[in-house]
């Protein structure tokens, strides 16, 4: 659930900078955010089906 919900922040974040709703550099800074918080969560992800 929370993998998805990183995914529609990215979705959303990216078309609130398409419709000049955030300025670029502030987007990209929330984007890259949001991507370091979906890495993690994939790697907690794995991890707890590779202990299962």
């Amino acid at each position: 659930m929370a993998y998805g919900s990183v995914c529609d922040v990215e979705y959303q974040l990216s078309l609130a900078q398409g419709l000049s709703y955030l300025e670029e550099k502030v987007a990209a800074n929330v984007i890259s955010v949001a991507n370091e918080t979906g890495r993690v969560l994939n790697r907690l992800l794995r991890s707890l089906k590779s202990g299962s």
